[in-house]
């Protein structure tokens, strides 16, 4: 081969490698864009899925708190009722314990002939 074959041979070469080298970074370029894609739609999904999963835990957490407010509700209503009843019970005691002091102080201290009965 001639020097001019050869170095059109080079020439040939070199351009074929700039082509080369011109799709390859089409290619990675177009690969790189298609990878950004890619993770671009899955930060998306895993965004859904994390906002999902909040939702469902807030509305668990407010369930249950609603669940916890009413067994308090119901269980103050429950010491307040019994409390109640065990005050009336109490007081209710005392009147009649006061009431059988006074009678029997009243009784007493009256002289006996107001505590006879006169059946004439």
């Amino acid at each position: 081969m001639s020097e001019e074959e050869l170095n059109a041979l080079i020439a040939h070469a070199h351009r074929r490698i700039d082509q080369l080298q011109r799709q390859l970074a089409e290619q990675l370029a177009s690969e790189q864009l298609r990878i950004d894609a890619a993770l671009e739609k899955q930060q998306e999904a895993d965004e859904k899925l994390l906002e999902d999963r909040i939702k469902q835990e807030r509305e668990k957490l407010e369930r249950d708190f609603l669940l916890t407010k009413d067994q308090w509700v119901s269980y103050r209503d429950i010491v307040v009722s019994r409390k109640y009843f065990d005050h009336k019970n109490y007081a209710g005691t005392m009147c009649d314990a006061s009431c059988i002091i006074f009678l029997i102080y009243f009784w007493h201290s009256r002289p006996m002939d107001c505590c006879t009965l006169n059946c004439g």
